[in-house]
């Protein structure tokens, strides 16, 4: 007794003798004398042996007492023989099989239901009732109605308290009987909790595969990827569902053997009932999993994968959108990250966690997050411009280095020529008059902080020394200038890089030189010097030797281009160059043969049209036509500059190259000719 809820059986026996002594009133006349025998006080009995947790005389005398009441209704001396025969068998069969508390307390709540059920059914025809004390009338109609129906649900009482709590009454032959009593009656019931069983127990298996496979946890750190956590409905929803999938199998086979387990044969005679009906209910439940049970696994796992994809569905579309409209945006306006030391090029920079510094790499809209993403750290990060990305800190992707600007339009023109043509200084000078005239208009600045030190650096050192230092054979760090202008979708990125023109004529690889695989054009510096026939017209005039031939620096170019970057040998370079004729001065110090020289000399080019066609007919004259159709061949868009870096009035604007080309690179860089020129022009 003490495995059963004994407050269970303490309020049943409470409610039930509150009842009877509403219904009764102390009436001992007619149906009320059958109502205190067989209901009130049986109810006191049940209630007194359920604070005692005992069975005994007082439980099997008070059922007798119950069923004997309804066998003298009304109670009156007619057929008062039968009546005591029928009161001694009946006297002695609860004698002998002596029925427990639980059987008594099942079937006085039994015997309550039919009440309020009767009672409710048949009010209109109780109607000319009144008060409580007639309404005992309806004692005997629903005692003697459903006597066997409370006994049978009195022992469904006990076979739910012997299996739900694994107590099995010995020695008790009443088990036995009333089972076998109440087996008709409670057989569809028991089939149909088994039926229950076994819906319930598919339902619970999946509750509990979904509560260990999916609820835990919605984001998942990967830091093998990014240092981000990865949002749920992007790969791992599904993967969870998968899971979730095997698992539910797992669970619904462990489910069916332990039931299958539970067929075990009864060591006892008496409580063989018991296992009946165990039996029943096992076999229902599992016959009802194999059908029934499977088939509701499939349609909660089907609902589960529709709400993913109802989920999914929005998620990825709203993914596709600003995804696609964050590449179109960058694809449009050309957007790159470049690295003025390692030039690497990529589509984005890596971005450094404001709150952390942890590095992301690929900081756009995906599984991480659409318009914002979590750091393992728990910091949100916006993934799309519009939400400030591009003010974070940026660093390379490659070699880690700061970035002037992480999302730019680059513009990477390389200077090249040979030793000692004055590329630096050109450079240099080109950079002054560009950042002096174009300064407030497109808003010129260097890119960083380092940009500027390191241009400053090189102006004290020709101060100090009297020339700029002798460029390197390692990788030239480039000089960045960013220009800003409102209307523009994106910031203009310049890098300038200056290679030492020992690295075309020394036998080095440009492989190293990644700026030669992606530019917007090329600035070819020549020294007048380097061509044989100006040079031995005026070699007194020179201070030093003549240096290696700039028509070799073009050719091991246009060779390097074909070996390393894969150029075609009949293909042709679409991007623009700009030819420099370098240390222009020179032309109004020596006495020379060729008229377009003297014509340079005495500007009587005039327009930057007219001064590229004087120097290319200079350079013929000086028999340098082999280049000019190399160039015509491979640089179809070329044009010459003279350009005097030491005395820049003598010659125009040294940045004139750079400004041509950033007008032919980008058309929102075009600029209108000079007021000096477009007189000229007139």
């Amino acid at each position: 007794m003490r495995t059963f809820n004994e407050y269970t059986l303490r309020v049943i026996s409470i409610v039930s003798l509150l009842l009877s002594l509403v219904f009764w009133q102390g009436n001992l006349e007619g149906t009320g004398l059958n109502l205190l025998w067989g209901l009130v006080i049986p109810s006191a009995a049940a209630s007194y042996a359920s604070f005692k947790l005992k069975d005994g005389f007082i439980v099997w005398f008070s059922l007798f007492l119950m069923i004997l009441s309804q066998m003298m209704i009304p109670f009156s001396v007619d057929f008062i023989g039968e009546r005591i025969l029928g009161a001694g068998i009946l006297f002695l069969g609860c004698l002998f099989l002596q029925p427990g508390l639980v059987f008594l307390c099942g079937c006085l709540a039994s015997y309550w239901i039919i009440f309020g059920w009767n009672f409710f059914l048949f009010q209109p025809e109780l109607s000319s009732l009144y008060g409580l004390k007639e309404f005992a009338a309806l004692y005997g109609f629903s005692l003697a109605a459903n006597w066997h129906v409370i006994i049978a649900c009195g022992f469904a009482f006990t076979l739910f308290h012997g299996i739900t709590n694994k107590f099995y009454e010995k020695g008790r032959m009443f088990h036995l009987i009333a089972g076998l009593y109440a087996l008709p009656l409670l057989f569809l019931p028991v089939l149909l909790s088994g039926m229950i069983m076994g819906v319930y127990g598919t339902f619970f298996r999946y509750i509990n595969a979904f509560k260990k496979n999916v609820y835990r946890q919605r984001h998942i750190p990967n830091n093998a990827d990014q240092p981000a956590m990865e949002h749920y409905i992007f790969g791992k929803a599904f993967k969870d569902f998968k899971k979730l999938s095997v698992d539910l199998g797992a669970e619904i086979n462990d489910y069916l053997r332990s039931m299958k387990r539970k067929f075990r044969p009864s060591h006892s005679f008496y409580n063989k009932m018991y296992h009946l009906y165990e039996c029943i209910v096992l076999a229902a439940a599992i016959v009802t999993v194999l059908t029934l049970g499977w088939l509701l696994a499939g349609i909660l796992l089907a609902a589960h994968y529709a709400v993913l994809v109802l989920w999914a569905a929005p998620v990825y579309g709203f993914l596709l959108a600003v995804g696609s409209a964050d590449r179109l945006f960058r694809k449009q306006n050309k957007i790159e990250a470049v690295c003025r030391e390692c030039h690497h090029t990529s589509k984005l920079p890596s971005y450094l966690c404001p709150s952390c510094s942890s590095e992301h790499n690929d900081l756009l809209p995906g599984k991480y997050g659409i318009l914002k993403r979590k750091c393992r750290c728990g910091a949100k990060i916006p993934s799309v411009k519009f939400l400030g990305r591009t003010d974070l800190y940026s660093v390379c992707s490659s070699c880690t280095k700061s970035l002037s600007s992480g999302e730019t339009k680059p513009i990477r023109i390389p200077v090249i020529g040979p030793a000692s043509a004055g590329k630096t200084t050109f450079i240099m000078t080109a950079l002054e008059a560009f950042m002096k005239d174009k300064k407030e208009s497109w808003n010129v600045q260097f890119a960083q902080q380092k940009d500027q030190e390191h241009f400053q650096s090189l102006v004290h050192y020709r101060s100090s020394a009297g020339n700029y230092p002798k460029t390197g054979l390692e990788i030239p760090v480039a000089h960045q200038l960013k220009l800003h202008q409102k209307q523009w979708n994106a910031d203009r990125l310049i890098s300038l890089y200056d290679p030492s023109g020992q690295v075309f004529t020394g036998g080095y690889q440009l492989r190293t030189h990644a700026y030669f695989k992606s530019f917007e054009g090329l600035v070819f510096v020549m020294d007048p010097s380097t061509i044989p026939a100006f040079y031995e017209e005026a070699k007194q005039s020179f201070s030093s030797q003549q240096n290696d031939p700039f028509e070799d620096v073009f050719d091991r170019l246009l060779i390097e281009l074909q070996e390393t970057y894969g150029m075609k040998a009949h293909e042709k370079v679409s991007k623009p160059i700009a030819i420099v004729l370098n240390k222009f001065d020179i032309f109004s110090k020596i006495h020379t043969s060729s008229a377009a020289a003297k014509e340079l000399a005495a500007g009587a080019a005039g327009t930057p049209e007219n001064s590229h066609q004087a120097i290319k007919q200079f350079l013929s004259e000086m028999g340098q036509s082999n280049f000019l159709r190399k160039l015509e061949n491979k640089f179809p868009n070329a044009r010459f500059f003279p350009v005097s870096s030491l005395q820049p009035k003598t010659a125009g604007n040294p940045a004139a190259p750079f400004l041509w080309l950033l007008s032919e690179a980008d058309k929102n860089l075009k600029e209108s000719p000079p007021e000096g020129q477009k007189e000229e022009a007139s």
